[in-house]
């Protein structure tokens, strides 16, 4: 799966020019943080107000979740195919036993 990372970081600009709590000044940057096994991992940085710092966090988190949903680029998720053999002898806890018969011994009595 190829990743667009231009436009990938294109819908980060915009969702961020988009928020009016983000400041103007310093301007927010958007880099690639670190391309990992499943995912490409992009570190936005937009400065804010300290008092509104975690609803923004929280509000760009989701935008950014429903934009790429919505337009923008995948986001690769692992998965792993298990082969199974249906033929092969099943596992001793789901075969079943033959019933038990106690056994009365009288001269114990």
């Amino acid at each position: 799966m190829c990743i667009d990372i231009l436009n990938a970081k294109q819908s980060l600009k915009y969702i961020i020019a988009a928020e009016c709590r983000v400041l103007a000044d310093p301007a927010p940057e958007i880099v690639l943080g670190n391309p990992a096994d499943f995912s490409v991992n992009f570190t936005a940085g937009p400065w804010a107000k300290s008092e509104i710092f975690w609803a923004l966090l929280w509000d760009t988190t989701e935008s950014v979740k429903v934009i790429f949903k919505e337009a923008g680029p995948s986001i690769p998720y692992p998965d792993m195919d298990i082969p199974l053999d249906r033929d092969a002898q099943a596992h001793p806890r789901d075969q079943s036993y033959p019933q038990l018969t106690p056994v009365r011994n009288d001269s114990m009595i």
